[in-house]
């Protein structure tokens, strides 16, 4: 394992650190509308605020797991949560509500609305039965993560972004009394013949910590890039993390117990490869690696976004060709991927010495 005798930190860069008014009735935020990640809403999120943050991004998302058991059964390794607030990156702020109930209108909006004026995104889990602009609008009750970056007061409606009909993921106007109503996420049980309310509300706030040194680690990159290339287990459960992780990816893809290939997995790897190549681009810029591996790289995406697509195709005509296509196609990707990364690896050792 290599250890730097001094870690090397890049400076942070300054970004719009306060709201941008457009008038004294309309606020919207600083957020970037087309983030590297687009698999799940969350990391979309937190990424859209956090990814201007360069070099320090470069830094994250470099690391991924599966789960057998969870829902989600691949995803981002995040050891410092939600927003990066285990770090200090965030600062959070949640609804002081936990229980629905004695909770009003007026209540919701204020919370949002000021922290809105005062740098604070809006986060939280809505029922999307009352999201205009969704696919379930009026349709069926799902719940749901959403992102507020800013509103109206002259048309009452908050400025929102998600996947909104069609899978797009856009920003889209939210009437106060919607959003209060899918907040609050009341329905009507055709069962029961009675009105079901969820038991608490999953609201919350979250700025950049204006005190937080964003500044890349390349030691801690090492670190993380070491980890991931060996696939070192950094909890005590049943997860597979790194390159293992992908190999659990082939498996899934030839189960036959799979007979619908989820395309968020497939987007989730499109998403990481992606990250990849915009961190040794940067890399490349502080001549810590050579071009050759960056274009080496390229060819791993670009196989990436061909399993991506197959599994679009599968869609149409599940069939075991499509499937072994991606499976040869994903081996070929984790052979490749650990041999470019594995010279990288040696590159920022080597910048050291």
């Amino acid at each position: 394992m290599f250890v730097s005798k001094k870690p090397l930190l890049f400076e942070k860069t300054t970004i719009l650190s306060v709201p941008y008014i457009i008038n004294q009735m309309s606020v919207i935020l600083y957020l970037e509308e087309n983030p590297w990640i687009q698999t799940y809403q969350l990391r979309n999120f937190e990424l859209g605020v956090l990814q201007c943050k360069s070099p320090w991004i470069f830094g994250q998302y470099i690391n991924c797991y599966y789960d057998p058991n969870a829902k989600k059964k691949f995803c981002h390794y995040m050891p410092d949560g939600r927003y990066f607030q285990k770090c200090g990156a965030t600062l959070v702020n949640r609804f002081e509500y936990d229980r629905i109930s004695g909770v009003s209108s007026s209540e919701i909006i204020d919370f949002t609305i000021s922290h809105l004026d005062n740098g604070w995104y809006v986060v939280g889990f809505v029922d999307e039965y009352h999201i205009p602009n969704t696919d379930s609008y009026l349709v069926k009750h799902h719940r749901h993560s959403i992102l507020l970056y800013g509103y109206d007061e002259a048309t009452a409606a908050f400025i929102a972004i998600g996947y909104t009909r069609g899978k797009q993921y856009l920003s889209h106007p939210i009437p106060y009394e919607c959003f209060v109503s899918a907040v609050i996420g009341r329905r009507f049980s055709l069962e029961k013949k009675q009105t079901i309310s969820y038991e608490k509300i999953e609201l919350e706030a979250f700025k950049i910590n204006p005190e937080y040194h964003f500044e890349l680690n390349l030691n801690e990159l090492y670190t993380s890039l070491d980890n991931y290339l060996e696939s070192v287990s950094v909890t005590q459960d049943e997860k597979r993390f790194g390159i293992d992780c992908e190999r659990a990816f082939c498996e899934y893809i030839v189960s036959p117990e799979n007979a619908f290939l989820d395309e968020r997995y497939s987007r989730f790897f499109l998403d990481l490869k992606r990250i990849m190549y915009y961190r040794l681009m940067f890399l490349k810029s502080e001549n810590i690696i050579t071009q050759n591996l960056v274009d080496q790289f390229a060819t791993v995406l670009d196989d990436q976004e061909i399993v991506h697509n197959l599994f679009l195709k599968s869609h149409f005509s599940i069939d075991d060709k499509v499937k072994q296509a991606a499976f040869s196609r994903m081996i070929r990707i984790i052979n490749n991927e650990y041999c470019v990364l594995g010279c990288v690896r040696e590159a920022i050792a080597s910048f050291f010495n």
